[in-house]
């Protein structure tokens, strides 16, 4: 059979509405490229001058959410379950799912992105995690030994990944045991996965056995095929609605009516807020200011929308960019792949 490459696999899951897929591992990855999401912005009509305000945030639900997998979907019971952190420790320590649920408690949204995601791809979701901050864990096992410089994760179901230390280390990290209210769904980790804000999926493993510190630097299952070994989420921007029709990499065409014509899409960057949003109508020829919202932190998608009254019928390349507090601006031509999207999605508007 052939050789299947991660980004020729996603490519395939992304090109249409497939059901989820059971395959052998093939030097590729398995999983469901998950649902559009739900419409950002209410319809327009002839008589509409302004849009209201954006909602605050939209959640993605657990069934819409894209699933990810190396191999396959690991099992793991929760009541024989043990979670270790050991390697270069002060303390090794071995966790039952009681003993998570007994621990401070906390709840922060995200969003989680496929490093593979393609331009307009929906491997993409904003989602309510609840779980114990790494903060909590570090007081039990007492901190690293000075030599330590890696995290190795060990997955149930064979994946393996690292991170630094220090990365590891942040104050909102978090390992979750549930997702928008409920627990963890097996094809979504349980009973226990990493949300890292700021990374890429392919830092945040499923299915957690263990944290092991380590004292030299290894690549990960991944990162020695050749994909990016920070996994930062990159600047980007996504057309994802064009009147009550929504649009993605395997359906960008939408009829509308010649009127006033809602335009939305979200925005994300793995470490500012996202400051300013531009639409395009003619393929980039022009541009103009879309309206956003302001999540409460720059780790979940913002939401855009823009009011476009078209002159005439005919065909329109519709396209989006973002920019970031420091001003930088989204890199639309992308020839590297192996760390993330950032060019442009583009959508055809057919104008009747």
């Amino acid at each position: 059979m052939p050789n299947l490459s991660r980004r020729n696999f996603l490519r395939a899951l992304g090109g249409g509405g497939m059901a989820l897929l059971v395959l052998p591992l093939l030097e590729g990855c398995g999983g469901d490229p998950g649902a559009p999401q739900p419409l950002i912005a209410p319809t327009v009509d002839a008589g509409t001058a302004s849009l209201p305000p954006l909602p605050e945030r939209i959640l993605t639900s657990i069934e819409d959410l894209y699933k990810q997998y190396y191999s396959s979907v690991a099992h793991l019971d929760r009541a024989s379950w043990t979670f270790k952190v050991d390697g270069s420790v002060r303390k090794p320590i071995s966790l039952k799912h009681s003993d998570f649920l007994a621990l401070p408690q906390t709840t922060a949204v995200t969003t989680m992105e496929c490093i593979g995601n393609q331009v307009g791809g929906t491997q993409i979701g904003n989602i309510e995690w609840t779980g114990v901050l790494w903060s909590e864990i570090t007081k039990l096992y007492g901190g690293v030994l000075p030599a330590a410089v890696e995290w190795r994760f060990g997955c149930g179901d064979g994946y393996v990944t690292t991170l630094p230390i220090e990365r590891v280390g942040q104050p909102d990290v978090l390992l979750a045991h549930s997702m928008n209210g409920e627990y963890l769904p097996d094809d979504h980790g349980a009973p226990l996965r990493i949300i890292i804000p700021g990374k890429y999926g392919q830092k945040q493993p499923k299915w957690l056995l263990s944290m092991t510190a380590i004292d030299e630097p290894a690549l990960g299952y991944w990162e020695k095929r050749g994909w990016s070994n920070t996994a930062e989420i990159m600047l980007h921007s996504m057309v994802r609605q064009v009147q009550d029709q929504r649009v993605n990499r395997g359906e960008d065409t939408a009829k509308v009516p010649l009127g006033p014509t809602v335009i939305a899409g979200v925005a994300l960057d793995g470490d500012q807020p996202i400051s300013r949003v531009e639409v395009s109508t003619d393929d980039g020829a022009t541009w103009s200011d879309a309206q956003i919202n302001s999540p409460p932190t720059p780790h979940e998608w913002t939401l855009w929308q823009y009011l476009w009254t078209p002159a005439k019928a005919g065909t329109y390349r519709v396209t989006a960019r973002a920019y970031v507090s420091d001003g930088t601006q989204q890199d639309t031509e992308d020839a590297d792949g192996s760390d993330g999207q950032t060019a442009n999605f583009v959508a055809r508007v057919i104008v009747q």
